[in-house]
């Protein structure tokens, strides 16, 4: 729990939005499924091949949800939350709130 406690910190950096910290925690639940299935795979003793695969697959399936979550934070880092544009009058007319766009 602590590794997964200074994973988060690390992830979700200071002072995160909703949306950071919220996939920062899929991240490190993630991250900590995706531990869970590898070492699951590892202390596995003689098996058949098919329940070797069958945990290959679940070590992939893990290993790709950690990687979208990753790049899902990633890109909510790119783009500038600070920016709203609101149409209020019709086509033609638009007021900014925040920062630039």
């Amino acid at each position: 729990m602590a590794k997964m406690k200074c994973l988060f910190n690390d992830l979700a950096g200071p002072n995160p939005s909703a949306v950071e910290a919220t996939l920062a925690d899929v991240a490190v639940l993630a991250w900590a499924d995706w531990c869970r299935c590898v070492q699951k795979r590892e202390t596995l003793e003689d098996c058949s091949i098919r329940l070797a695969s069958y945990h290959d697959g679940r070590v992939d399936r893990a290993h790709k949800r950690l990687v979208r979550s990753l790049r899902a934070l990633a890109a909510v880092r790119k783009i500038d939350l600070t920016a709203v544009q609101i149409n209020i009058d019709g086509p033609g007319t638009t007021h900014s709130m925040g920062g630039s766009l």
